[in-house]
């Protein structure tokens, strides 16, 4: 109703109930200090609004609650998320000073209460060659142990993903660091590892890609590697292959449903673009979000498609139609 939204945050299901948390500025239709704002459906149609999960209420994240995700078991949520604190007053330059990037672990038994809250890494805890750039934690368990990828910068401006492991999702360890074998990009953001048919992906939006065939497109990009082998062992990374190739289209973010399907949502928006801008500013508001996706492998390759939910709803769209024919021929006075 009012303010900014941006990346899309812990989208996961959880008994039923589909969870989308988001980057919110509640007051002001343009950058500021981040919350996690919440909607709920139930059948991707209808949706509800709900107050919002996370707030800079801590010395961790004191500067912005910044993106996260969900990992859901039996008996609730587990979040993982970055807090953003600037300190002014470090010889800050935004990109190897002056700057905390913490990750935090918030527990809720049914995505809406928040049970407990825990800083569980610091900038002491990434690797010693990074920048002050390493965010957005995503969560996957994989042979009874849990790993968390991150995006980074390092301090060459070298574009990566890191790696960490745990037993307890309570302490973690750096395990490695992922990364293509010339530089791409300054900034890996929104890393997100997951496998779909027998294909494994590191899907992130890069930041930093000039010249060439990145000359006219977004911004910054957002893609995926085919990752041929074993991400927590020898693999290698296939070229970069875009999810959209669309102006609007940042930060994706993937979560598997309860039937098995690989959901995929992206910030429509354009961060760093002076140019862009919105109407609907004028209304107190600014960006949404895609359609939800179905990301699915047909004859060796990676698809995509609208959710199917949609399909059977297909009145809704032709409801649209028919009102905005109407508004135009108010509009312009003319019958059609």
């Amino acid at each position: 109703p009012t303010g900014w939204m941006n990346d899309p945050n812990g989208l996961c299901e959880f008994q039923g109930v589909n969870h989308i948390y988001f980057q919110y500025t509640p007051f002001l239709a343009g950058w500021g200090t981040k919350l996690w704002g919440h909607y709920t459906t139930k059948d991707w149609i209808h949706y509800k609004e709900e107050e919002p999960f996370l707030y800079p209420d801590e010395e961790w994240d004191r500067d912005g609650v910044y993106s996260g995700s969900a990992y859901t078991c039996e008996d609730g949520i587990h979040y993982f998320y970055t807090g953003n604190v600037k300190l002014w007053d470090k010889d800050y330059d935004y990109i190897m000073n002056g700057r905390e990037q913490n990750t935090i672990h918030v527990f809720s038994p049914d995505g809406k209460n928040i049970a407990y809250k825990k800083l569980v890494m610091t900038n002491d805890d990434y690797p010693v060659n990074m920048s002050k750039h390493v965010r957005d934690p995503k969560i996957y368990k994989k042979d009874g142990r849990y790993y968390m990828i991150q995006g980074g910068r390092d301090a060459e401006s070298y574009g990566c993903a890191l790696l960490f492991c745990s037993d307890d999702l309570e302490h973690w360890k750096w395990y490695d660091t992922v990364r293509t074998a010339k530089p791409f990009g300054y900034m890996w953001e929104c890393p997100d590892y997951f496998k779909i048919g027998d294909k494994k992906l590191l899907s992130t939006s890069v930041q930093g890609l000039e010249g060439g065939i990145w000359e006219d497109r977004n911004v910054y990009q957002s893609g995926y590697f085919e990752i041929e082998g074993d991400i927590l062992g020898e693999y290698k990374l296939s070229e970069y292959h875009l999810w959209d190739y669309g102006f609007d289209y940042y930060a994706p973010q993937s979560f598997e449903t309860e039937d098995g399907r690989r959901i995929h949502i992206s910030w429509m928006g354009m961060p760093d673009c002076e140019e862009y801008s919105n109407l609907t500013i004028q209304t107190g508001w600014q960006h949404c979000f895609t359609f939800p996706r179905e990301i699915f492998e047909k004859d060796g390759k990676i698809c995509q498609r609208p959710i199917r939910e949609l399909e059977e709803k297909k009145h809704l769209v032709s409801d649209v139609t028919v009102s905005y024919t109407h508004l135009r021929a108010h509009e312009t006075g003319r019958n059609l």
